[in-house]
């Protein structure tokens, strides 16, 4: 209990720390946020995900210093799943036990500094060279379902050369301001710091901020079919990015649900429904 109310005070104190960091040194305050930006928090697998789990076929393969988890259900046409930050493959289970009883191949991992892959930082890099890793071990897969940072990961995969014959995209952040002001209003981080932070981005990685996000990658998206499944109050992640990632792929299927938020989506029996229809559905 200690802990929890550490970790609690640490995150009410962030405001003011941000605060003096902007005025003091707006350098040190970028160093700050970036250092946050890159460290997901790792949760408890609850008891709903246990059974999803333990059923899996768990083996684990590497890319630079991380073991990755990679999980499999199920035989068939091969369906990848791809968790968002701070998630983790087992919170598919409705999606995955549902795919697996129509006669499908689930195929997931825990991206680097989640679940059971090692590491305690990780970013949108990271997701998509764990894909790349995961397409040269299994080959081409027939769909691909990604959740929040997952489903913005997959575009970056598409133009990195795997392909899909059908996507869908849950929840997912697309807008490079609206992610940076949802990642940093919260902690009471200014623009100063933020822009401060995407600069050493640009620096580190040689690419600018908004070109490591979907709404530059889905403008080389492939002609398939589209299926965007996004909450209008979802807190995490704004129904606009849904909204924008529809502009970029007008012809894809857009579907706004209420109340279901940005996780309990991807385990809803409706939702879970409509997507196994989609993937089964003959185009």
């Amino acid at each position: 209990m200690k802990k929890k109310k550490d970790k609690s005070f640490l995150f009410k104190s962030l405001p003011i720390v941000f605060s003096l960091l902007e005025k003091v040194s707006p350098k040190f305050s970028g160093r700050l946020a970036l250092f946050l930006f890159m460290r997901p928090p790792r949760f408890k697998r609850p008891p709903r995900e246990l059974t999803n789990y333990e059923n899996a076929k768990k083996t684990f393969f590497q890319i630079d210093e991380y073991s990755v988890a990679s999980y499999e259900w199920g035989e068939g046409p091969a369906i990848w799943i791809m968790h968002g930050w701070a998630g983790r493959a087992s919170q598919f289970f409705a999606i995955t036990d549902t795919l697996v009883k129509a006669g499908y191949k689930v195929i997931g991992i825990d991206a680097p500094g989640h679940g059971d892959t090692n590491g305690t930082t990780s970013n949108v890099l990271l997701f998509e060279k764990s894909l790349q890793e995961l397409f040269k071990i299994h080959g081409k897969a027939y769909a691909f379902i990604g959740h929040s940072l997952g489903g913005a990961t997959g575009f970056y995969a598409m133009k990195n050369g795997i392909s899909f014959e059908k996507y869908i995209s849950i929840s997912a952040p697309i807008i490079p301001e609206l992610i940076l002001h949802e990642s940093f209003d919260k902690i009471g981080a200014q623009q100063i710091t933020i822009d401060t932070m995407c600069t050493m981005i640009h620096k580190e990685i040689g690419i600018p901020f908004k070109e490591i996000t979907a709404s530059y990658w889905a403008q080389f998206a492939p002609n398939i079919p589209y299926l965007i499944i996004h909450d209008k109050n979802d807190k995490e992640a704004s129904i606009d990015h849904a909204k924008a990632l529809n502009k970029i792929l007008p012809s894809a299927t857009l579907h706004e649900t209420k109340d279901l938020g940005h996780i309990r989506i991807i385990r809803d029996p409706k939702i879970v429904e409509e997507i196994v229809n989609f993937i089964k559905f003959e185009n």
